[in-house]
């Protein structure tokens, strides 16, 4: 179970993307209310939303050699997740968002041996006019590498 590193990070991203916004509109909210990374987004008037990064990855030689000249890497990324409300509103949105995340991802494997790890957080973050809860998951898959 790996993944060719040439795709490897749009390949992991479209495992994990569909369970992202699955968890958010199981919160009741809009998918239009995510804000992904390098999209157009425009922040809803009032009402929660969320960001999604990928700010961090590393990879560790896992394999040095094997059949074809295909080696593996460990490759461990992290997810983060900020959840926005808006401010003087209370925390029920922020707690509920959290809950649903860590249900969603914490040591749990998708795809093709994409697995998560404990969740990172949650810490406050505030922006503008809007109050935050920012969280984060480290996951990890191996990546092939063709050798020439």
């Amino acid at each position: 179970m790996s993944y060719a590193i040439e795709t490897a990070t749009s390949d992991v991203r479209a495992v994990i993307e569909p369970e992202i916004e699955a968890a958010w509109a199981a919160l009741g909210y809009s998918l239009e209310t995510i804000e992904w990374p390098n999209r157009r987004f425009a922040r809803p008037c009032a009402g929660p939303w969320m960001r999604v990064s990928y700010p961090q990855a590393s990879t560790f030689p896992f394999t040095y050699g094997g059949p074809g000249n295909v080696v593996q890497n460990r490759r461990i990324d992290l997810l983060a997740i900020q959840i926005f409300a808006p401010k003087n509103g209370g925390n029920a949105v922020l707690i509920a968002a959290t809950d649903r995340f860590r249900s969603t991802f914490e040591r749990r494997t998708f795809g093709e041996g994409v697995r998560f790890r404990e969740a990172l957080g949650p810490s406050e973050s505030l922006e503008d006019t809007w109050a935050g809860s920012t969280f984060s998951f480290p996951f990890e898959f191996i990546e092939e590498i063709t050798l020439t």
